[in-house]
């Protein structure tokens, strides 16, 4: 309520009626003798609940949450708000540019993402997008974009080279796997797994390989080249 005047020491109460909740009056004791018989009625305005904005969207390794592995293939997603489980823990409602978000799990007012494509300090993305997120009491926010920050410890390092047919000419049909532990720096573990997967572009220029097919946020500890072998099985000298 705006321009009700406020007099020293004048009694004020608000009243509600109950059975209809938009009707609020304002009641004054202007005799001072607890009669409150001058009535200013509230003029009411409905107020639409907003629903959560993305904050921030930041690359994490285990130093920050220890869920998070160390090739920067984790998102941390931060909201203003409590997210609803079931939105905000759906893939489809986040979008980083030439990437993909393969899986979403919300916890509280942030959401932990894993990418297809690693991203850190080498290789950035621009921004991370937020869609379709409600909070619990079902309220959806609007899209928020934000731009991707990293708080990976290592720095990382760019892989890139060419995979030549048995002939010597470029393949157009290798798929590069880049493989790697952060638990082994022998690189004796079994345990390698495939960090990145990616098609060869045939007649890319090497700066243009370096930036798309490559995993910049891996630590480059252990490195497998993939070779197409020929029609006996054998695979070319490097």
């Amino acid at each position: 309520m705006t321009g009700a005047s406020v007099v020293a020491g004048q009694m004020m109460r608000v009243m509600a009626d109950f059975a209809n909740p938009y009707n609020l009056v304002l009641q004054r004791d202007t005799g001072g003798d607890g009669s409150f018989a001058t009535s200013t009625p509230f003029a009411t305005q409905a107020l639409s609940p907003a629903g959560p904005n993305l904050l921030s969207a930041t690359v994490i390794g285990p130093e920050t949450v220890s869920q998070a592995g160390s090739f920067g293939l984790n998102v941390a997603m931060l909201f203003d708000r409590v997210v609803d489980a079931n939105t905000a823990g759906l893939a489809s409602h986040y979008a980083i540019p030439k990437n993909t978000i393969l899986t979403a799990s919300a916890n509280f007012l942030g959401v932990l993402c894993s990418e297809f494509r690693a991203a850190g300090r080498t290789i950035r993305s621009e921004h991370a997008v937020g869609q379709r997120i409600g909070d619990q009491r079902g309220t959806v926010g609007p899209p928020s974009s934000v731009t991707l920050q990293s708080l990976l410890k290592d720095p990382g390092a760019v892989v890139s080279g060419r995979v030549l047919d048995s002939d010597g000419t470029p393949s157009a049909k290798a798929i590069v796997t880049y493989v790697n532990t952060a638990s082994s720096p022998d690189c004796q573990d079994s345990s390698l797994v495939g960090v990145a997967t990616l098609p060869v572009i045939v007649g890319a220029p090497t700066s243009s390989v370096t930036s798309t097919r490559t995993n910049a946020a891996v630590r480059s500890k252990c490195q497998r080249r993939t070779r197409t072998p020929d029609q006996f099985g054998r695979e070319p000298d490097r």
